[in-house]
């Protein structure tokens, strides 16, 4: 019970950390970014969930929630280093592997809390 616990206060902390600076990123990436690329880094980045969402799953069961979690957030990290100097192409890119890292993020997360 005691390293349940102590995992789950882990997780939080990170995700606290890691979305406290996302979501303020995401809230001004729109008018930030010259032009419509904000609307469209993260149209693609929605789209490329709802299509990755349905592959998560097999890659927690394969790689283990702890590192499909790891190989998550550092999706979100390298999409957010991404917007340090802007290149349309990158961003968009980089928009496509956050999709990515986000599907198999919270459903990593989902099953390391049920176990």
């Amino acid at each position: 019970v005691r390293t349940h616990m102590y995992n789950i206060l882990v997780m939080s902390f990170s995700f606290l950390l890691m979305f406290t600076a996302y979501n303020s990123l995401q809230n001004y990436i729109t008018s930030l970014l010259p032009g419509n690329l904000g609307n469209e880094s993260l149209s693609v980045l929605y789209c490329t969930v709802c299509f990755s969402v349905f592959l998560a799953p097999s890659v927690a069961a394969k790689l283990g929630e702890r590192i499909t979690m790891i190989i998550g957030g550092a999706c979100y990290v390298v999409y957010m280093a991404s917007l340090i100097q802007i290149t349309p192409w990158v961003v968009l890119a980089l928009s496509s592997v956050i999709g990515f890292g986000a599907a198999i993020l919270w459903i990593a997360m989902g099953a390391f809390l049920m176990k």
